[in-house]
Order: structure tokens, then C-alpha cells, then sequence
């Protein structure tokens, strides 16, 4: 392009620009435009989005226009790429409604205005590549609408605030090449943030941090050697992402570690006795969807005490682990899919009393319940589904809130499945029996079912229940969900079904 199609196209903005007072979004990004001086010559008092990116002015200008400044009903303000000096200025406060500034690319030469802090309804900033410097004010906790911030390639320094935990909505954060210091650092925190990529290994330089979360993400890899040096880590949630290896070899060694969360990854291998012996502090340990063997002897004791465990899908078989027996305080308690191929004993029952969650689900667990259980079930939550449980139905307590025992293949009476006691109403809300040889089932179900006052969800299809269709429901005025299908009922569904709200 000659120079006299550039001055053509110079003249032709310039123009076109004094004749757009209705006008809601300019964007002329790349292209020479005039500077004004006087912001009363230029009409945009209904603009919502300004795009002058990478624009030069004529004559060279070192600060952002004033008349910019002037238009406080912008929403969306981009001036990255235009080599503007000096502070970013103060007059910014007066645009109120900003939800996207981008002034990346510039050469600011000052600290973050705290006029900036102001613009609550900001949630794109990106003040990349500028010549920022001072340290992150405590302020940045009051943009709680920020989605996306970069402050990268600038020359902050200091701490990380701890008020960025203030940022609820924030997916994006950029602090690339900073001079933070980790020191201060004690929670970092970037959860649900569609976050890729591996770990890299200067992790371990955040010597003082006590929380660390990177739950549900898309991070693979194996963990950095150097988790090993988080020696203050109490809290540790890596689930939901595409982490591979084994972790153990990394975190083994974090002794003050209360709560460690795995659960949901592509981990594997095999864990041994010496890399759980370090973990004397932990309390929580959530790790189910991996693919870990355990292989412990079988007098070991954990130097922990859990309450809570989910180690669902690791092999634990063939044997039930008798280390369960040494935990003391567990309230939550997941087995499911661990191959154990074993008949419950007696003591795992007594060890697991103080247990308000139990799934040993997906296993191949034999034998009667009865004549394992010396009194009635009284966890809170029980789910043994998809076994090979036999012989009459266990004895409940009123305290119970769940039972799932589909799939298995009890074959006796439910005559005395509920140990009711009159003076204490049973609290039961969810019964599933379904798929189970229930070949002894003849008539109703039993008049007792009816004094489930409770009772939301009845699952007992796929059974061998014949009779009439049970009238004891009618009692039932919370249930919402009920499946007696494929069962040898008769007669026709009475017409009070349906009539609880």
C-alpha cells in the first residue's frame, strides 16, 4: 500500500468516526488514527466495545487517550499491542461497566493502580508483557467475577495474595516468569479450570504451602519427584484429571499429610508397606478409580488412623484385609471392585460398628450374613450389591438409612428382615433388592413394609414374588420411586398408586 492510500484511509476513519453517536462497538484495530486532544470532538456516548488494538497514533502518543476514559459505558475495552507508556491511568476507575480489558502488549512503567481493583464487574484482565512492577495487592480479591487474568511476563514480585482464594469464578491464571516468592505461598488452589498439560517439577520449590488443589482437570503425567519437598502439605486433591504412575513414589514421604484425594485418575502400580509408613497424619484417603494393587502383609499395621477410606477398584483380594480391623475411627468405608473372593467375618463386622458408610460392592463375597452377624445392621449406609450373598435376608436396626443387597442370591423369607422396634419408628429411606433369587416370596410382601414411614425408593424387581400387588405400600406416603417389575405379580396396579405427592 503507498503512502497516499494510507492518508486516504487516515482521513476516512477520521471522518467516519465523528458521525457515530449511536454506535455500541468500534473495532479498527491495525490501522493509524488520529490522537484528540479534545475528547468533546468525538460523539461515542453509546459505546459498549472498543477494539483499538495494535493501532498506531499520529503523532506517537505515551499515554491512553482521555477521551477513552470519558466512555463509562464500555463493557469491553482492548488496547493491547500500542506500545503505551507510563502509568496505567487512574481516570480507568470511572469504567464502571468493564467486564474485558486488555492492555497486554503496552510498556507501562508503575505498579497496579488500585483504581484497578475497583471494576467489579471485570472478567477477562490481561496486563501481560507490560513493565508492571511492585507487588499483588490484597485487592485482587475483590474482582470475585474474574474467569481469565494474566499478569505474566512483568516484573511483580513478592507473595502470591492469599485473597486470590476470593476468586470463586476464576478458570484461567497466568504468573508466568514473576519474581513470587513461594515461600509465602500456603494454598494454591485451581479447581474445574480445564487445565492440560504435566506437572512440572519446580512444584516442589513451594516449600511453605499447606493446600494444594488441582481437582478435576485434564493434567496427565506422572507427579514430579520434587512433591516429595512439600514437606508442609496437609491437603492434597488431584482427582478428576489423567494422572498416570505412581504417586507413592512422590508423596510418600509428606508426613504431615491429613487429607490425600487420587480418586478418578489413570494411576497405577503396586503399593507397598513402605509407602504408606511415612503418612503417619493421614486421615482422609479418597483413591478409588485407579488401578493400584495393595501388597502388605498380613500382620501389617498403618501407622495412620483413617476415617475415611475409598480404595474402590485396587486389588485387595483374595482375603478380606484384616488391617480394617485396626481403624478405629472410620465413618466412611469403600471396597467396591477390590477382588476379594471371602465370606465377611464376624470381627470385620465388629471392627466396622462405628462405620456410617460401608460399599463392599462388585466383589465376590459368599456365605449367609446371618451367621456372621451377631446382631442386627446397624451402618447407617450399606451397599453389598452385585455379590454372592446367600441365605436369608439380614436383620436391620431402625437406624439404618440405605440398604442395597441387589444381585446377590438370598433365597429365604422376609418375614423377619425387619427388626422394627415400635418404640422407634425405622429411619429407612432407600431398600434395593432387586435381582435376587427371592424364591420364598409367596402372596404380599410382608405388613411390616407398610410401617416404613420413610421409605422413598423400593426396588425388588427381577425376583420370583408372586401375589397380588402388594396393598402394605399404601401406607408408604413418601415413596417416589418403585420397580416390582418382572415378578410374578397378578391382578391389576390399584389406583392409589401415583397418589402421593
Amino acid at each position: 500500500m503507498n503512502s497516499s492510500s494510507i492518508i486516504y484511509i487516515v482521513v476516512f476513519v477520521e471522518l467516519w468516526l465523528f458521525r457515530l453517536p449511536c454506535r455500541e462497538s468500534v473495532c479498527i484495530p491495525r490501522c493509524t488514527l488520529p490522537h484528540y486532544n479534545e475528547p468533546s470532538l468525538l460523539n461515542f456516548s453509546s459505546l459498549q466495545i472498543l477494539d483499538l488494538s495494535r493501532t498506531s497514533y499520529s503523532p506517537a502518543i505515551s499515554f491512553v487517550p482521555k477521551w477513552i476514559l470519558k466512555l463509562n459505558k464500555l463493557v469491553s475495552l482492548q488496547l493491547w499491542g500500542n506500545e503505551i507508556q507510563g502509568p496505567i491511568p487512574g481516570g480507568i476507575r470511572n469504567l464502571t461497566l468493564l467486564q474485558n480489558l486488555d492492555l497486554s502488549f503496552n510498556s507501562f512503567s508503575s505498579s497496579i493502580p488500585d483504581c484497578l481493583y475497583g471494576l467489579h464487574r471485570l472478567k477477562f484482565l490481561n496486563l501481560m508483557d507490560n513493565n508492571l512492577h511492585g507487588t499483588i495487592s490484597d485487592a485482587l480479591g475483590n474482582l470475585t467475577s474474574l474467569v481469565e487474568l494474566d499478569l505474566s511476563y512483568n516484573l511483580l514480585e513478592g507473595t502470591i495474595s492469599t485473597s486470590l482464594a476470593n476468586l470463586c469464578n476464576l478458570r484461567e491464571i497466568g504468573l508466568s516468569y514473576l519474581k513470587l516468592n513461594q515461600q509465602g505461598i500456603t494454598t494454591l488452589a485451581v479447581r474445574s479450570s480445564q487445565l492440560s498439560g504435566n506437572l512440572i517439577d519446580q512444584i516442589g520449590a513451594f516449600k511453605n504451602i499447606d493446600m494444594l488443589d488441582f481437582s478435576n482437570n485434564l493434567i496427565g503425567g506422572a507427579l514430579p519427584i520434587s512433591f516429595g519437598k512439600l514437606s508442609s502439605l496437609r491437603y492434597l486433591n488431584l482427582s478428576i484429571n489423567k494422572f498416570s504412575g505412581n504417586p507413592f513414589e512422590s508423596i510418600g514421604s509428606l508426613s504431615k499429610l491429613s487429607s490425600l484425594r487420587i480418586d478418578g485418575n489413570n494411576f497405577q502400580g503396586v503399593v507397598k508397606e513402605d509407602d504408606l509408613a511415612n503418612l503417619t497424619s493421614l486421615k482422609e484417603f479418597h483413591a478409588s478409580g485407579n488401578n493400584f494393587t495393595l501388597k502388605v502383609g498380613s500382620n501389617w499395621l498403618p501407622s495412620f488412623q483413617l476415617t475415611y477410606l475409598d480404595v474402590g477398584s485396587w486389588q485387595l483380594g483374595p482375603s478380606f484385609p484384616s488391617w480394617i480391623q485396626s481403624q478405629k475411627k472410620l465413618k466412611y468405608l469403600g471396597m467396591s471392585n477390590t477382588g476379594i473372593i471371602d465370606s465377611i467375618p464376624t470381627q470385620m463386622w465388629e471392627a466396622q460398628s462405628q462405620v456410617l458408610y460401608l460399599n463392599h460392592s462388585h466383589n465376590h463375597i459368599h456365605g449367609e450374613l446371618v451367621t456372621t452377624l451377631k446382631n442386627p445392621i446397624s451402618i447407617l449406609t450399606v451397599d453389598l450389591s452385585t455379590n454372592h450373598l446367600c441365605g436369608k435376608l439380614p436383620y436391620l436396626s431402625n437406624d439404618v438409612y440405605g440398604l442395597d443387597l441387589s444381585s446377590n442370591s438370598f433365597s429365604e423369607s422376609m418375614q423377619d428382615f425387619l427388626c422394627n422396634n415400635q418404640d422407634k419408628p425405622m429411619q429407612l429411606e432407600i431398600l434395593n433388592l432387586a435381582s435376587n433369587n427371592l424364591n420364598h416370596f409367596v402372596g404380599n410382601l410382608p405388613s411390616s413394609m407398610g410401617s416404613l414411614s420413610e421409605l422413598q425408593s423400593l426396588q425388588i424387581g427381577n425376583n420370583t414374588l408372586s401375589g397380588i400387588f402388594p396393598t402394605c405400600l399404601k401406607k408408604n406416603n413418601q415413596l417416589i420411586s418403585l420397580d416390582l417389575g418382572e415378578n410374578n405379580l397378578s391382578g391389576s396396579i390399584p389406583t392409589w398408586v401415583g397418589e402421593n405427592s
